[in-house]
């Protein structure tokens, strides 16, 4: 049976409150070119790590073909890759 795109967008919104809601940011910075390396990325990302010892990195795109920029609110309004 095929899910609806209703269906679809309330599985991926209900992982994402998870993944992200109610966490605090404890620590924000960028990938050591060690730690790019060992993703195998040419470039580093910005890292968000938060109080349960999860985090969060920008990619470029599903497959995790690279780091990418994460858009923000103020200025500068993207935290680019570097």
């Amino acid at each position: 049976m095929n899910k609806s795109e209703q269906e679809i967008r309330d599985y991926w919104n209900d992982l994402a409150r998870k993944a992200l809601v109610g966490k605090t940011i404890k620590e924000a910075r960028y990938m050591t070119q060690d730690e790019a390396d060992k993703w195998g990325w040419y470039e580093r990302s910005i890292v968000l790590f938060f109080d349960d010892g999860s985090w969060a990195i920008p990619q470029r795109d599903d497959e995790g073909n690279g780091g990418g920029a994460l858009s923000i609110s103020g200025e500068p309004q993207v935290l680019p890759v570097l």
